[in-house]
């Protein structure tokens, strides 16, 4: 039990101060990700089904909020 409690503390002051610095970055190659589907799509080459979409959308929701929301991965 007390081997739970420090593994927390260690990975939660590690993955916060991660956190911080990982915010910008993933923002912009988020942005960069939704930008070369949104060619791909106008180009014709993308699936372009309301599921594929949905779950590129999912995909990109997730990763946002592990990465912001660091009391959702530690704790």
């Amino acid at each position: 039990m007390h081997f739970v409690v420090i593994l927390n503390i260690v990975l939660g002051h590690l993955y916060c101060g991660l956190q911080f610095s990982l915010e910008t970055t993933l923002a912009a190659l988020l942005t960069l990700y939704v930008a070369v589907f949104g060619v791909q799509i106008l180009m014709g080459t993308a699936q372009l089904s309301s599921g594929d979409i949905m779950v590129r959308l999912l995909k990109i929701a997730g990763v946002w909020a592990f990465v912001t929301q660091s009391s959702w991965g530690s704790g």
